[in-house]
């Protein structure tokens, strides 16, 4: 695909500048981002020429192309915008990481118990050995109200009724079948 010089040196300069280029699959973005003002198909159209070329991999997910540039991509970048040696990506600088403490912080206040030993006989009760508190005593015999079951009925007529078979009737309704003759 042709693509405007200007329009291709920016898109090189972003990927130069940062390393890396996320481009969202729809090419009918008329802008690719406010930083890249170009066509998102020429940004999508000219990394996928980079990676055929061997110049970037992409990582496709959730509808977007996460491009990365590699060491050949570097070079040739830099050889394309007349780049020194000295310029790098971004994403190869390193950061000044702030120095760690040379000493831990002293601790304020009392010393924690750890898994052993430490405050746990405070919360625990001194009473009866496995006996509930204040003589709470469930009882689960009978129904949800506390009472007996209601008996059953000499016919059946309370029973719940089991469905079987293929037709879903009842089993205990059906009629024996009756021989033909």
């Amino acid at each position: 695909m042709l693509i405007p010089k200007k329009d291709r040196r920016l898109i090189y300069e972003y990927l130069f500048t940062n390393g890396v280029l996320v481009a969202a699959k729809n090419v009918n973005l008329p802008k690719h981002s406010d930083e890249l003002p170009v066509k998102n198909l020429y940004v999508t159209k000219l990394a996928q020429s980079l990676t055929s070329k061997g110049f970037i991999k992409e990582t496709f997910a959730w509808q977007h192309h996460y491009y990365y540039l590699t060491d050949a991509g570097i070079n040739y970048l830099r050889e394309a915008l007349g780049a020194p040696a000295e310029v790098v990506p971004s994403t190869l600088k390193e950061k000044a990481r702030p120095a760690r403490p040379t000493s831990l912080p002293e601790r304020r206040g009392p010393p924690r118990g750890g898994f052993r030993g430490g405050d746990r006989e405070g919360y625990r009760r001194n009473n009866k050995e496995g006996a509930a508190p204040g003589g709470f005593a469930p009882r689960f015999a009978g129904n949800a109200e506390g009472g007996e079951r209601p008996a059953r009925s000499a016919e059946g007529g309370d029973r719940p009724r089991r469905f079987g078979g293929r037709g879903g009737a009842p089993r205990g309704d059906r009629a024996p079948a009756q021989p033909s003759a």
